[in-house]
């Protein structure tokens, strides 16, 4: 009897090391993952059959040499606010401690009842979460296929002008890909307070189509879009896209003037457009606006840290800083709080007369399984130009 009693409570102990605490993922603030300075994520995922494998790049600052991500668990669950899930225990596992961050590839299979993936780590005594939908949670089923940069394994989306991308199959190897490319630049996202005609997908598209008769292609074309498939019957595909080497940031002085359509005028944004020296009339527009070059130069350097940071947290089939996430991130800075539901994100500003809340809604898109859309309000109007006086003005 007592030997039974031994044996029922080392049992149960076995049991309770395997278990693992469920995630509600409704109930957690994200804010921490567009923070500045902050982790950075980059992820590929493909699948063939049920074996999915994930790409997985963490780019962070290594404030010493023994800085890294510690306690990187993946988990499957049912549901985005579920009451249960599992460890998911991979059949292949890699890792690379890179410059910039690590590098990771898992295969592994989760239950069909399972539509969601979530990433879990912690750095820097913070945890963080990132979910991905799998299963019948996806828009479009995956792709077998992930785009990689031939010389180093960098995963995309984004890439550079002149890299060979390879088309790394979790499938069939031998198979001809189909490349659609994209060279019309899309539209940058219209203020929060434009409610009607505010869909900027809807622009007519310079397309044009090729076979890649091996498994890579390179990219000749800067600011282009690629869409990848390997049948051309079903919507699904992977995307990259090909930016100067100098993106996230901007350089050029076309591309710095572009996101300037948000805090200037119509006549002031158009003169520096049609300038025959847009330098000198980006010049020109920051100290008419700021006087005190002082501080036209710290309002400046502002206002292109955010540009870059949402370049580096939203891009996607275009700019971050065109997407509906990233004008917000732009004008308001990182958000204080970020909520999260199955289809929709939102912000919170406290900074305010009361809280100002975003609501971004999560709408199928043919490149990415993460396009959130603002729920746009006539009400935005205020806080809106007040956040714009304030750029104006080098109150920030």
């Amino acid at each position: 009897m007592p030997w039974n009693k031994t044996l029922l409570i080392t049992l149960c102990l076995y049991c309770l090391c395997f278990q693992v605490k469920s995630i509600d993922l409704s109930k957690l603030d994200f804010s921490q993952n567009y923070k500045k300075n902050g982790v950075r994520l980059n992820y590929s995922l493909s699948q063939s059959d049920t074996t999915y494998r994930l790409l997985l790049s963490i780019d962070y600052t290594r404030y010493s040499s023994t800085d890294q991500i510690e306690n990187l668990t993946l988990l499957s669950q049912e549901k985005f606010s579920s009451s249960k899930d599992q460890k998911v225990t991979p059949s292949y596992q890699n890792t690379k401690r890179l410059v910039p961050g690590e590098h990771f590839e898992f295969r592994f299979s989760v239950p069909n009842e399972h539509n969601y993936l979530v990433i879990q780590f912690n750095y820097q005594n913070t945890t963080y979460y990132y979910d991905i939908a799998v299963n019948e949670s996806l828009a479009f089923p995956l792709a077998t296929f992930s785009c990689m940069r031939l010389e180093d394994s960098a995963i995309g989306p984004l890439f550079y002008l002149g890299d060979s991308v390879h088309l790394s199959s979790l499938g069939v190897v031998d198979q001809t890909y189909y490349l659609y490319q994209y060279t019309t630049p899309f539209k940058h996202a219209l203020p929060p307070m434009v409610t009607s005609n505010f869909d900027t997908t809807n622009q007519i598209l310079d397309i044009q189509k090729s076979a890649i008769p091996q498994n890579a292609f390179k990219l000749d074309t800067i600011k282009s879009l690629y869409f990848i498939q390997t049948d051309t019957t079903t919507n699904t595909g992977t995307m990259c896209m090909s930016q100067s080497s100098s993106y996230p940031k901007l350089t050029q002085i076309e591309e710095v003037i572009a996101p300037l359509v948000y805090i200037s005028t119509s006549e002031e944004y158009q003169t520096m457009l049609e300038a025959e020296d847009p330098k000198a009339a980006f010049e020109d527009f920051w100290l008419k606006i700021i006087p005190a070059k002082n501080m036209a130069a710290g309002t400046i350097k502002a206002f292109y840290r955010n540009v870059q940071d949402a370049n580096e947290l939203f891009t996607s089939y275009k700019e971050g800083w065109k997407m509906d996430r990233g004008m917000i991130y732009l004008i308001f800075g990182p958000p204080e709080r970020v909520e999260r539901e199955e289809d929709k994100e939102i912000w919170k500003y406290s900074r305010y007369e009361g809280e100002i809340k975003f609501t971004f809604v999560k709408q199928i898109n043919l490149f990415t399984q993460f396009h959130y859309v603002l729920e746009r309000e006539k009400s935005y109007s205020g806080i809106w130009f007040s956040e714009i006086k304030k750029w104006r003005q080098g109150n920030i």
